[in-house]
């Protein structure tokens, strides 16, 4: 880690829409921000998003990791998670960055609102670049903004304990 790092991870396919992050990085760029960004996965568009990123002129700004296991060494010393997908049941990676104490970046579609419960535990933006490049503008610039996210992330992150996960079954049961 050289600088301050956004990181993302999962399936490189349409759904997640990496180019939307890959543009919202270049916003950021063009502002002066001098950050990187970590993209953990691998799939059918690598080759299509590393093309993206080098004509943005972002090859020294990205870091396509590839598919890394476990991806929390990565995830847990980033400053930022960054989740921009169009459509996704129940995004575990946004439930794993919570329990790693990430504030969290997220386009508001039905999964992520749930999980981030309408930007109490994660900041919510819209489905385009340029909320997705103001959100994580204010949550770069925003110190006090990116560290209650971090917190609000660990109280989050026991809705997923084996303990309460255990007991909700046993109350089904």
């Amino acid at each position: 880690k050289k600088r301050f790092t956004i990181c993302m991870a999962g399936r490189l396919n349409r759904q997640k829409r990496y180019d939307r992050a890959l543009e919202a990085i270049k916003l950021l760029k063009d502002d002066g921000y001098d950050i990187e960004l970590w993209i953990l996965g691998g799939g059918e568009l690598e080759i299509t998003l590393k093309t993206l990123a080098k004509n943005l002129g972002l090859e020294h700004m990205c870091d396509f990791k590839g598919f890394v296991r476990p991806a929390y060494s990565y995830m847990r010393i980033a400053d930022i998670f960054l989740n921009t997908s169009e459509a996704e049941g129940y995004p575990l990676v946004l439930c794993e960055a919570l329990c790693l104490g990430l504030p969290v970046v997220a386009t508001d579609i039905t999964g992520a609102n749930e999980i981030l419960d309408k930007s109490k535990y994660g900041l919510l933006v819209p489905e385009n670049v340029w909320d997705i490049y103001r959100g994580l503008k204010a949550m770069i610039d925003d110190n006090l903004l990116r560290s209650d996210y971090a917190f609000k992330a660990s109280q989050r992150s026991n809705m997923f304990s084996v303990e309460r996960v255990v007991s909700q079954i046993d109350a089904v049961l």
